[in-house]
């Protein structure tokens, strides 16, 4: 299990809620329409901090909708501008990135932590505990999905950007990833090291979701 990344207690593990969701998803062949409005009804829950707001289900939803793209969009078009605007500290053109972003992938970590560290170098506490809890809500659910130890306890990841994320807001760097393919299913084996210990392991990640939508993946009629 990993634990918040900020503060407070891991929640349940939630690997059997995803396998039920996905099962019942292949299995009714779920609209757009039906998508995007369970994916904004698990979005209002959220942004109203509700006691049944559930992170794992915004972003198995989210990965249903047209907006979901795993091999482009804003996570990767908006990233570099935004970091940079943070390690600047020019919190307002961060902020202005960080809210385009979200707007388009109100999953992504990336775009949660910035919102986060750039409202508060703005003075915007409130706003900036929001996001706080937003990307402790979307880190949970990533870390109650395995212990990454194994394909078999693999995290589930819906795509590299939140993957690698993931990775450093636990405090890890990344110094190799590789694609492995087992059992129908395609994994990401990171190679990762704690900085200050240099101690060096591998973490795995479901990587499946991702890949239904890759161009060689939907070429092959997999």
């Amino acid at each position: 299990m990993v634990c918040n990344v900020f503060s407070g207690k891991i929640k349940p593990a939630l690997v059997l809620l995803f396998g039920v969701w996905l099962a019942a998803c292949a299995g009714t062949g779920v609209s757009v329409r039906q998508s995007e409005s369970a994916y904004l009804e698990e979005l209002l829950k959220i942004k109203a901090q509700s006691e049944d707001a559930d992170f794992l289900a915004l972003r198995m939803a989210f990965v249903r909708t047209p907006e979901y793209q795993p091999y482009g969009g804003a996570e990767y078009t908006l990233s570099g501008d935004l970091f940079k605007a943070m390690e600047e500290s020019e919190y307002r053109h961060c902020v202005e990135i960080a809210n385009q972003l979200l707007r388009e992938n109100y999953t992504s970590l990336n775009g949660h932590y910035a919102a986060m560290v750039c409202n508060m170098g703005l003075g915007n506490e409130e706003t900036g505990m929001y996001h706080r809890y937003v990307l402790n809500g979307l880190m949970q659910s990533i870390g109650n999905s395995g212990d990454g130890r194994s394909p078999e306890s693999a995290y589930i990841a819906i795509s590299t950007p939140e993957l690698r994320a993931f990775l450093r807001l636990i405090g890890l760097e990344i110094n190799s990833q590789a694609l492995v393919v087992e059992g129908g299913k395609s994994f990401d084996v990171m190679g990762v090291k704690y900085p200050k210990s240099g101690d060096e392991f591998e973490m795995t990640f479901d990587i499946s979701i991702q890949m239904s939508k890759a161009p060689d993946y939907q070429q092959s009629g997999k």
